[in-house]
């Protein structure tokens, strides 16, 4: 709800095409965003009906009739989202019981990243473990023997992509760099 409120708000401050509708404010931005912040609803209110009224093993069957690996992914997200939502409520009582303010925009972004932080840490951990427990029980076709002795680790017989993660990786070490360079962290 509370994004819907500032898609409208966005919109209807920054539309070039806006007739004055209360100061700032303008009608076309003002209808606009009302438009996608109604579809928007209406997507988020379908998935949960679907979501819902629909059993695990049927999201599986249709997922995985498009693609194998994809009614797997569609599983494990099911299975991680609620394991998120309590971790990070777990986090954001922890962060409140250190005492975390909530005061200025500076302290709210500090203490967003306070909580986001070890939710994803865990997350990452958790995929981890969930790839490495999956490749035990021998899914997936690009893993290639090793030769005995070396390590049990697996080969991947496709590499591509890793520069896509360089990049992600510096991308982020660079935002992470200006946001400590003007205080904002």
């Amino acid at each position: 709800m509370l994004f819907s409120l500032f898609i409208i708000l966005f919109h209807s401050l920054l539309n070039p095409a806006n007739e004055t509708l209360w100061g700032r404010l303008g009608w076309e931005g003002f209808i606009y965003g009302s438009i996608v912040a109604l579809r928007l609803t209406g997507i988020v209110a379908l998935a949960q009906l679907f979501l819902m009224t629909t059993l695990p093993q049927e999201i599986f069957r249709l997922f995985s009739s498009w693609h194998r690996d994809l009614g797997l992914i569609m599983l494990l997200l099911l299975d991680l989202l609620p394991v998120l939502l309590e971790e990070m409520e777990i986090t954001a009582q922890a962060q409140q019981t250190r005492g975390l303010s909530w005061n200025n925009l500076v302290s709210k972004i500090r203490a967003y990243l306070a909580m986001i932080i070890p939710v994803v840490i865990k997350s990452l951990n958790r995929a981890h473990g969930m790839a490495y427990l999956l490749y035990l029980r021998g899914y997936g076709e690009d893993v290639q023997k090793q030769p005995a002795g070396d390590t049990f680790l697996p080969i991947r017989a496709k590499k591509g992509y890793r520069w896509l993660a360089a990049v992600s990786v510096s991308f982020f070490i660079v935002n992470l760099a200006l946001l400590i360079q003007y205080r904002l962290l």
